[in-house]
């Protein structure tokens, strides 16, 4: 019964993960020297979670751009993998957390405990109430 709970959450929690981030894309115009196949640029956004996972490329050159670096306290992000010699449009899109201060979700978000404890303790006991219920 509890890997039949564990299975119903689940998808809760990549409902909560989409609703707490937003894409951010950046465009950035990299040159690389001869011989020089990385670049480093600065996110306008910091990446959620400091993921980097949730990174992916796209650049106007036949390459396969990839994250070598990240620094987490000035968001400098180095890319590897990338051709020679050659100046590139490359678009980096990632996760970033998609609420503000600002917002309601944010005082839901401070007390992600008590969220938390009514996410597992209501289907529990939803569950436990059908099969104790019957006589």
């Amino acid at each position: 019964m509890v890997s039949a709970v564990i299975l119903f959450l689940l998808p809760i929690t990549t409902l909560v993960y989409d609703f707490r981030t937003d894409l951010e894309t950046d465009t950035f115009s990299v040159t690389t020297a001869i011989g020089e196949t990385s670049a480093n640029t600065t996110l306008l956004v910091a990446i959620y979670g400091n993921d980097t996972d949730t990174i992916s490329y796209t650049s106007n050159v036949t390459e396969t751009p990839s994250v070598s670096a990240y620094d987490t306290a000035t968001r400098q992000l180095t890319t590897a993998s990338l051709t020679a010699n050659v100046t590139r449009s490359l678009v980096v899109s990632y996760n970033i957390d998609a609420i503000n201060n600002d917002s309601v979700a944010t005082l839901l978000d401070n007390t992600s405990a008590i969220w938390l404890l009514m996410v597992i303790t209501l289907p529990v006991a939803a569950i436990a109430s059908i099969f104790l219920g019957k006589d």
